[in-house]
């Protein structure tokens, strides 16, 4: 049986890059590693997921240092959903300005 829509499926605690937790109908526990916002692997299988939905505009936010590990693909989507909340500063974070004297 499936739990009620909005259900807590999963409970961990992430540290560094690793979250460790438990599902709700299983005593084991599952040990996932945080490529970075949009990726994650399972330890025990190696199974890779990407993000399948539109990333948050600005979260995490855009940063020089991209401590989190943003890829460009991802950053992208990020831009865009800031572009169409009209939110157009934010939305440039690592675009640089063209030299127009060349």
């Amino acid at each position: 049986m499936l739990p009620a829509r909005g259900a807590e499926l999963f409970h961990g605690t992430l540290t560094d890059q690793k979250i460790v937790g438990q599902m709700y109908d299983s005593p084991s526990e599952i040990s996932i590693t945080v490529i970075d916002p949009d990726h994650i692997i399972f330890d025990k299988t190696g199974q890779k997921f990407e993000r399948a939905t539109m990333p948050p505009p600005d979260n995490p936010s855009c940063e020089p240092t991209n401590r989190y590990h943003v890829t460009g693909e991802f950053a992208v989507f990020r831009a865009y959903q800031l572009v169409i909340t009209k939110q157009y500063q934010p939305s440039k974070c690592g675009v640089h300005d063209r030299d127009e004297s060349r």
